[in-house]
């Protein structure tokens, strides 16, 4: 908004048609089902055209974290101070461990372990399109269920911490979330004590807590586990076989996650991001923070903050 001597805005080059791409065709704009996949429209230049052209690059998010593993192996690609240092009387934060005592994932560490809670997922009952369902705070854990779950074709879904029990069942069913991964007792017990009502949980798995498995008024049992026993299971008794025909035949418009909406005009709409749509938009910012991204020959390094059930910490972290 402007005064009335204000002057039109400049036409910049992302305004040609050059740098648009063409959506004229008689092809879906949008989808409405899981297994849906989204034709991928190209610019002739700019960020929108074919990465040949210098666009973003194309492929999916398995794609892209298993280059990371290739080119960087050794390279650290997650941190985690643990145990978290407690707070100090008077509330401030107290002094970090020197971050040779984090626990650290390399990129090839990184990639192995969601392989592996891929594998588990499969194992578990999760087919190719299911919801894995994830409920905590930031941490690797979440980092890799959500990785784990498109490698096996399937869609991540984070839940908001502040969401109720009946939220947390209504976004489940929504989702056709198969398994889900929590961190807290809390957080399991928004699962549990709606379990009755979601028939489709084959699972739940802990990674800062011990639960025991659930028995629905059925009889039908759920099987709880913590993280470690999850990826054990996937390294011992999972199909690489299998998980690799699901990454294959997954495509870059193929169904990544679901990001839920707030649910302030009604119950929460479940937006569909597709692998694609995250690599193009977290290639664009890195290429609008070109001047302080790699402005040094060092690795770079994010605190991841933003809560991942959100696009904005989902897609920067």
């Amino acid at each position: 908004m402007g005064s009335a001597e204000s002057k039109p805005a400049t036409a910049g080059p992302c305004w040609d048609a050059e740098y648009i791409p063409d959506y004229s065709d008689d092809a879906p704009k949008w989808h409405m089902f899981k297994d849906d996949v989204a034709k991928i429209r190209f610019a002739e230049k700019g960020i929108a055209a074919r990465a040949a052209k210098g666009g973003a690059p194309e492929g999916t998010i398995v794609d892209a974290i298993k280059l990371a593993a290739i080119n960087w192996p050794d390279k650290p690609a997650l941190r985690a101070e643990r145990p978290s240092p407690p707070l100090a009387k008077d509330m401030t934060a107290a002094p970090s461990d020197p971050v040779e005592n984090w626990k650290t994932w390399t990129w090839k560490e990184y990639y192995e372990e969601s392989r592996a809670a891929a594998k588990a997922f499969l194992k578990l009952g999760a087919v190719r399109y299911d919801g894995i369902m994830i409920l905590g705070f930031n941490s690797p854990e979440w980092f890799m269920s959500e990785i784990g779950a498109m490698m096996m074709g399937g869609k991540a879904a984070g839940i908001y911490p502040t969401d109720t029990s009946a939220q947390v069942a209504y976004k489940s069913e929504l989702a056709d979330g198969a398994v889900a991964v929590v961190e807290t007792a809390a957080h399991f017990d928004k699962f549990a004590t709606q379990i009755d009502d979601l028939p489709y949980i084959k699972a739940i798995v802990t990674w800062s807590c011990n639960k025991s498995d659930l028995k629905r008024s059925d009889g039908s049992v759920v099987k709880v586990m913590d993280w470690a026993s999850l990826v054990e299971l996937g390294r011992t008794e999972g199909s690489d076989e299998d998980l690799d025909e699901l990454i294959e035949a997954t495509e870059p418009g193929n169904l990544a996650c679901l990001v839920f909406t707030s649910g302030t005009t009604g119950m929460p709409k479940a937006v569909m991001v597709s692998h694609d749509n995250l690599i193009y938009e977290s290639f664009s910012i890195l290429a609008h923070g070109a001047p302080m991204i790699s402005a040094e020959p060092e690795q770079e390094r994010i605190i991841s903050y933003l809560p991942l059930s959100h696009v904005a910490g989902m897609m920067v972290d």
